[in-house]
């Protein structure tokens, strides 16, 4: 046998025996809680101060940055939000920070955006490492007066993940209208079970599948097909025993191979194994555990049944209810006000009020929206594992059974192909505290050569004015660290190789570091009701617009003095060396002519646009080996024919900096001189490349809450959705907080919602109602 046939039959022995690797209980746990130490899951939360928009509101929202266990995540981080349009794609992009797991910012939404569902998507780059599930997702409504007709999409469930022969299934299907019939068909077209869609638009079955056998769910003309029986899986079925127990029933086909098999169970909320159990299946196919509800917090939790190799064969989501950890007072002067008058209220956090980490406060005109909203608590303990929009309605009596039926649908897989792999865990995205860019640095565009190691770079910032030097890494990789910025900037760079010499067709290809496949939102169209919020929200913003014509300042007389854009620069270089301003002089009918007539130490080689610019240098800098750095209108570049494309006759003044004490700091930046063109309209600059431009983060402005001369200016109405928002209330020593705000004009009820968080990641909310008369 050859060396070769040896090789391959060992590596083929080796991969089997890695297939066939078998895990004690003990392994499980330990590789879980190893995974979790090197790449720990986040959860984020955003609080929009509203539930619904039209084109060109703004969307102002506070972000929780959270560990698994609602704890801040530590520091400064940057996250990602896009708004994502219904053909899946970004609309409106920005990068915006949290500290210790909190900030808050808000979205501008275009004008010319069309009436639909659209999603809020954010993330940090961290979350990247897991499925796409963990990214959050929100739909909001964009109307125009008319309400939306949403295009629900039906979605089948089976408890226990796999649809399971010769075994009780519970099959859940929810997206369908209220009241209609639901109805299971198998083979050969017979009708197997029906159901009737309850209020919350779900249905539900429970069958025993044949080896085999086909089945769908018809829904008018619609047939939703369910996926084919397998003989080798279980059927997993929870109910809670009381307040104390939770009863797991697990059956499998008398057929199956795991008749007789160990198997665990593994019970994990919050990044933790709560509950784990090795156990024999035996011959009868089913099996029942009874686990202690004891020391499982309140929220998602998950159960995963696996084989002793670790492979799930039945997992599922659930929801463990238990007492609120903490309760917020809400003291309010009085529960009945007139328009513009002040609000005053007070809270306080039972028990240790030094834990509280922030509070945030709106006040919503509650008769534009159709429906409430969920508190902070059912957000992070609950809805964040979940999909799809869903409403938690305590007031419902069966708001349990309706979350239960919707994680059937919705809820969330375990990795255990990555927990339970023999390769150390190791994250691929790190968390984000700094702006910063990678990419490949190539020669040029029209080949693949890249530019090789330790070739020295330069990169700018035009807006910022920020300088760095770096060098190439291998294989052309460039790294750029960028300065804290607000909105957006341009990159400016140029390299030169060993000699000295500039690469003149150097090109970045930069990495994308933003998630691009998004997926669509609901599918949406407007009806022919009318919308409260739409008609309110477009009659109040042309209200708004009349009577701003008659308080806001005339613009067109404050600052028509426009500094020129070049002085920033050259107050940094203490003033230029040369200064020549081109309208003392007769016109040149070139750039060529100009700078050989009336540009000292300038010199140009060649006709017209061609050739090369030389500054001409003093010792003792060595003798220019490149074109100059030319800073035109403020922005600056190395492109030669540009800067002699420039007519004469547009131009103020040419500034030259070549003085060695000016120019040696500024390294291979000022290594060849500087020149300087301001053009009268101050508009002309070179070309903008869409690749060099970076967006900074988003800066996040106060909302819109009226004041005391607002509101004493009594011939401007004010009319407004939500009253008041602030997401930052102040808190005393004591744990005690105090609000006052100014009403609109608007009667009606009212809501004011409170929430925040604790320090030990205790989520906690109020609301109240309030009613605004018209006392005249």
């Amino acid at each position: 046998m050859g060396i070769r046939s040896t090789i391959t039959i060992l590596l083929n022995l080796f991969l089997l025996l890695q297939a066939n690797a078998q895990f004690s209980i003990n392994d499980v746990v330990n590789k879980y809680n190893t995974y979790q130490r090197n790449i720990p899951k986040t959860k984020l939360h955003l609080s929009l101060h509203q539930s619904k928009f039209i084109p060109g509101d703004t969307v102002y929202f506070s972000s929780y940055f959270l560990s698994e266990d609602l704890i801040g995540v530590e520091g400064r981080q940057l996250l990602d939000l896009h708004l994502v349009g219904s053909d899946g794609n970004s609309i409106v992009h920005f990068k915006y920070a949290v500290k210790d797991g909190f900030g808050f910012n808000q979205l501008s939404l275009p004008k010319s955006l069309e009436p639909g569902i659209y999603h809020i998507v954010s993330y940090s780059s961290w979350m990247r490492n897991f499925d796409s599930d963990f990214i959050y997702k929100k739909e909001i409504e964009v109307v125009g007066e008319k309400k939306l007709l949403v295009n629900q999409i039906p979605k089948i469930g089976i408890e226990g993940g796999q649809l399971i022969t010769d075994v009780p299934n519970k099959i859940v299907v929810n997206g369908l209208g209220v009241g209609k019939t639901v109805e299971l068909i198998g083979t050969s077209q017979q009708l197997v079970a029906s159901a009737e869609i309850n209020r919350s638009g779900v249905g539900t079955f429970v069958f025993t599948p044949a080896n085999g056998a086909e089945y769908y769910i018809t829904h008018g003309t619609d047939k939703l097909l369910l996926p084919e029986p397998v003989l080798d899986g279980y059927s997993l079925n929870l109910n809670s025993i009381g307040k104390d127990e939770l009863q797991v029933r697990l059956y499998t086909s008398p057929s199956s191979k795991y008749i007789n098999k160990d198997l665990f169970l593994i019970l994990t909320a919050r990044g933790r194994i709560l509950y784990s159990a090795s156990f024999n299946q035996g011959s009868s196919g089913i099996t029942i555990l009874n686990i202690p509800k004891s020391n499982i917090p309140e929220g998602i939790a998950h159960i995963s049944l696996l084989d002793t190799g670790g492979k799930p064969l039945a997992e599922r989501d659930f929801y463990n209810r238990s007492e609120p950890a903490v309760e917020l007072s809400m003291v309010l002067d009085k529960s009945a006000f007139e328009p513009r008058e002040k609000v005053k209220l007070q809270f306080r956090l039972d028990g240790d009020n030094s834990s509280i980490k922030n509070v945030s406060i709106e006040a919503l005109n509650q008769a534009l929206y159709e429906q409430s909203v969920n508190s902070l608590s059912d957000e992070l303990n609950i809805l964040t594992s979940i999909e799809d929009d869903f409403l938690i309605n305590r007031s419902d009596s069966n708001w349990q059974e309706t979350l239960d039926y919707d994680l059937i649908v919705n809820g969330a897989k375990e990795n255990w192909d990555d927990i339970l792999s023999d390769q150390s865990p190791k994250p691929a995205f790190a968390f984000t505290t700094v702006m910063r860019k990678s990419g490949i640095a190539y020669v040029n565009d029209s080949t693949n050569e890249r530019v090789p190691a330790d070739t020295k770079m330069v990169f700018y910032m035009q807006k910022s004015m920020w300088r760095y030097e770096t060098s190439v890494l291998d294989n052309g990789e460039v790294w750029l660290m960028i300065p804290e910025q607000y909105g957006q900037d341009e990159i400016f760079y140029f390299a030169e190789n060993y000699r000295g010499r500039r690469i003149e067709g150097l090109k970045i290809k930069w990495n994308t570091e933003e998630v691009d496949d998004f997926s669509q939102p609901t599918l949406a169209s407007e009806s022919k009701m009318h919308d409260k919020y739409g008609e309110f929200a477009n009659k109040s913003a042309a209200v708004n617009s009349a009577f701003s014509f008659f308080t806001n300042v005339d613009t067109a007389l404050v600052g028509q003095v426009k500094n020129n854009a070049n002085d920033a620069f050259e107050q940094r270089l203490y003033g230029a060396d040369i200064n020549v301003k081109v309208q003392d002089y007769q016109l040149f009918p070139t750039m060529d002519e100009m700078i050989r007539e009336i540009v000292p130490s300038v010199i140009h080689r060649g006709k017209e646009e061609l050739g090369y610019v030389r500054v001409t240098l003093p010792q003792p800098m060595d003798l220019a080996t490149d074109d100059p750095l030319y800073i035109i209108n403020g922005i600056v570049t190395k492109d030669t024919k540009y800067f002699l494309s420039l007519k004469p006759s547009d131009i103020v003044t040419v500034k030259v900096v070549n003085s060695p004490r000016k120019l040696m700091p500024l390294g291979l930046f000022g290594k060849n001189g500087i020149i300087m063109i301001e053009t009268k309209n101050g508009v002309e600059r070179p070309p903008v490349s869409v690749d060099n431009i970076v967006d900074g983060l988003n800066k996040s402005v106060a909302f819109n809450n009226l004041d005391s001369s607002e509101v004493n200016t009594l011939n401007h109405p004010h009319f407004k959705s939500t009253i008041y928002w602030n997401p930052a209330v102040s808190i005393d020593d004591s744990g005690t907080g105090e609000v006052e705000f100014y009403l609109s004009d608007d009667v009606g009820e009212m809501q004011i919602y409170l929430e925040g968080i604790t320090k030990e990641g205790i989520p906690f909310s109020a609301q109240r109602k309030i009613h605004v008369l018209n006392g005249k």
